[in-house]
């Protein structure tokens, strides 16, 4: 049994004990009732499934052509501002952090920089260049997000899995529509954590959309990075030093959790290998 199911079913049975005991004539209907009670949630999809569902519709050829175009736009303006920021001292320093942190790798393109690395090293250095100039994009939901910054991830993992330029669009729109319908919905700010958090909720549908994963292993990816992707706005307060670029200076967020999504994508791994659920 579902540790889910076992939870609702105990705490059932206890309050239709306590119930009997109390004498109430409408016991035994009671104790019907609640053991019933949680199927027709169960059989409602969740949030994290909802978004899994969403990702795994949107096929290339039913896109409008217009947001086919501003995903084409928005990728041509993130690489820009990746470029510009090629030989900077953030970009220049992560590098060197990659090659000693995951090796050497000729999965996926370092932007600008003349060695290949590992999936989880390029998705590193190519976030700390979107992010350098902070001149990439912004949504304002109920606060800004810089949507672009899920794009390291689609461009890394479509690189490594060999998918092609309408993979692409289809990964980044589904990072894209994601991460900024959870800014819609929710502030971060309000609740004391940084608005880049929505991206936690759009790079594990980047990830299982290329990776080709079934809808619950998808909603499964979306679930343990969510619940892994807080990080206090306390970043945001005070002078704010070039790490920055690094996705701030996040604490518990280093080489493998820089905006560019390392340790977002790891969090995807388990849904993928099937090793980790939610239960």
């Amino acid at each position: 049994m579902r540790r889910r199911d076992f939870l609702t079913r105990t705490a059932a049975g206890v309050s239709a004990y306590l119930l009997l005991e109390n004498g109430r004539g409408d016991g035994y209907r009671f104790v019907r009732s609640a053991l019933a009670a949680g199927e027709g949630d169960r059989r409602k999809a969740t949030g994290e499934q909802n978004l899994a569902e969403f990702a795994l519709s949107i096929k290339y050829e039913g896109l409008p052509a217009e947001v086919i175009a501003a995903a084409k736009r928005v990728l041509l303006d993130t690489l820009g501002c990746a470029f510009g920021s090629v030989g900077s001292e953030p970009a220049n320093i992560a590098e060197a952090t990659i090659r000693k942190t995951f090796g050497d790798g000729n999965t996926a393109t370092v932007i600008g920089y003349p060695h290949s690395a590992t999936v989880e090293g390029a998705l590193f250095v190519n976030g700390v260049l979107v992010r350098s100039l902070d001149l990439n994009d912004t949504y304002i939901g109920t606060e800004a997000l810089h949507p672009s910054e899920v794009l390291p991830t689609a461009i890394a993992l479509c690189e490594e899995n060999a998918r092609n330029g309408r993979d692409l669009i289809e990964a980044i729109v589904a990072g894209y529509e994601a991460s900024m319908r959870v800014n819609d919905a929710i502030s971060f700010i309000e609740r004391g954590f940084h608005p880049l958090c929505a991206a936690s909720y759009g790079i594990p549908l980047i990830a299982g959309k290329i990776w080709g994963l079934p809808k619950q292993a998808i909603a499964n990816a979306v679930g343990i990075s969510g619940a892994r992707g807080f990080t206090s706005f306390v970043v945001n307060s005070g002078a704010i030093s070039m790490m920055k670029a690094w996705d701030l200076p996040r604490p518990r967020r280093t080489a493998f959790s820089q905006r560019g999504s390392p340790r977002r994508v790891l969090l995807a791994l388990p849904a993928r290998w099937n090793g980790w659920r939610r239960k």
